[in-house]
């Protein structure tokens, strides 16, 4: 749910220290790596209102919110993801 994909989020760019290589990571995330962990942020952000979002059961809430954290997971993609 929210909260396990707000633990990961937060633990993102822990995974991507500088010099490190990784398969599918574009050398964006080294060369602005302060917007990479912006974008990491509010991911983390948009998955603990989704979380919240769940428990008031309100679909309206429940969709707006995973959109919004699906725009975050994009926008990162976009940014960063070479694949």
């Amino acid at each position: 749910g929210g909260r396990n994909i707000a633990d990961w989020a937060i633990k993102i760019p822990e995974f991507f220290p500088k010099g490190s290589e990784s398969t599918g990571a574009l050398d964006a995330i080294w060369l602005d790596f302060d917007d990479f962990r912006s974008k990491a942020a509010a991911n983390y952000q948009a998955a603990l209102q989704l979380e919240q979002a769940a428990g008031t059961e309100d679909a309206g809430q429940i969709m707006a919110a995973v959109q919004k954290l699906s725009g975050t997971c994009k926008s990162c993609h976009r940014a960063f993801k070479s694949n």
